[in-house]
């Protein structure tokens, strides 16, 4: 629909890219009028980004582009109000002797073997960090009831490390 109406849609890099990347790497069979399936415009993190992607896109005569934009992610203001929510849930997970550690979670619907058994011989001052992909975010639920059964709920954060924003999350 963009295309047909002269919109410039605009992709907005939300993860890692690079050479290997499925989506974004070198195609071979650009036609020279692009795909009108994607967006006008790339918005990249850096410069490596931009040259993988300008690789097919300087091809189509314009109809895509790629720039830099930098990751606005980084740009989150020091007093937002996540900002402010995770200081309140670290809390006592910020003390010393306290292990913090983040685990995300990939494609998957069920948290692998390993990890809920690293979790419950842990010592019970660490607290766990369990980020659900946002393509999957319908599995909170389930892994809260199997977290739930095995006892280990309590040591285990699921909803604060899958809506606070990464880069606040590991600041």
């Amino acid at each position: 629909a963009c295309t047909r109406l002269g919109v410039i849609g605009i992709e907005v890099q939300h993860g890692v890219q690079g050479e290997h990347h499925l989506a974004y790497r070198a195609w071979s069979r650009v036609p020279k009028e692009g795909f009108a399936l994607l967006p006008s415009m790339f918005w990249v993190w850096g410069e490596d980004e931009r040259r993988n992607i300008a690789g097919w896109t300087d091809s189509t005569g314009g109809r895509h582009r790629v720039m830099v934009g930098g990751n606005p992610v980084l740009h989150i203001a020091a007093d937002s109000a996540d900002t402010a929510r995770l200081v309140g849930v670290l809390g006592p997970a910020r003390e010393p002797n306290r292990a913090n550690i983040l685990f995300t979670m990939q494609a998957f619907y069920e948290l692998p073997d390993f990890l809920l058994s690293s979790v419950e011989r842990s010592p019970p001052t660490w607290t766990w960090w369990f980020r659900v992909h946002p393509q999957y975010w319908e599995t909170r639920g389930r892994l809260k009831i199997d977290l739930q059964r095995r006892g280990l709920l309590g040591r285990v954060r699921i909803d604060e490390a899958s809506d606070i924003p990464m880069v606040l999350l590991l600041r």
